[in-house]
């Protein structure tokens, strides 16, 4: 996916961070482009 320029995929690992999971927030696409970082399990349930 191209945003502004810069190629992005729906989901990747971080990386500074192994330990956290980056993804594109498509619940609110096409109208907000929100970049979600997934920490623990929790996160990803929400």
């Amino acid at each position: 996916m191209l945003v502004n320029g810069q190629h992005y995929r729906t989901i990747w690992m971080d990386e500074t961070d192994p330990r956290v999971i980056r993804i594109i927030d498509q619940r609110l696409l096409p109208f907000e482009f929100v970049v979600e970082d997934l920490r623990t399990v929790e996160d990803v349930a929400r």
